[in-house]
């Protein structure tokens, strides 16, 4: 049996060990890291004995679409999480964090960093998100954001 409940992650209407399974899916990188203890305390609250938290986020630290040393997407990559806000090591740091909040104990976690570009793929959507903050810094002219846009679509 599986259900899915959309909530805020301080306040979870469940009652203490209610749930096997907490499932995070690029949802921590859209929480303030000063509010990701009591999101922690809250999913440990809920979690039955032996339950689990999965997450599932992005390692930016990790991510690349660079194709060379000097590949312009790089640089646009690189600018990003920073414009953004993110915190380009929050699943690297995710283990210590989780044991801090009191979490008995952390599996290893697989860092997947291939950046796919198809135009199907979320890749390609962060891809074009990079661009469109990078040509709104102003750091590069109209005629360079576009021209980006148009070498992610080839």
């Amino acid at each position: 049996n599986i259900e899915y409940r959309v909530c805020g992650g301080t306040e979870i209407p469940a009652g203490d060990g209610s749930f096997d399974c907490v499932v995070l899916w690029t949802t921590l990188s859209h929480i303030p890291r000063a509010d990701h203890g009591a999101v922690f305390a809250e999913i440990a609250r809920c979690l039955a004995e032996g339950g689990r938290l999965v997450v599932f986020d992005n390692d930016l630290a990790g991510c690349s679409m660079a194709s060379g040393q000097f590949d312009l997407f790089k640089v646009v990559l690189d600018h990003f999480p920073q414009a953004w806000g993110a915190d380009n090591y929050l699943m690297r740091n995710l283990p210590p964090a989780l044991l801090q909040a009191g979490f008995a104990r952390t599996d290893l976690l697989h860092l997947h960093t291939v950046v796919g570009t198809d135009q199907r793929s979320y890749g390609f959507k962060v891809g074009m998100r990079a661009v469109e903050i990078y040509g709104n810094s102003g750091i590069v002219s109209p005629a360079l954001t576009q021209a980006l846009r148009d070498e992610l679509t080839l």
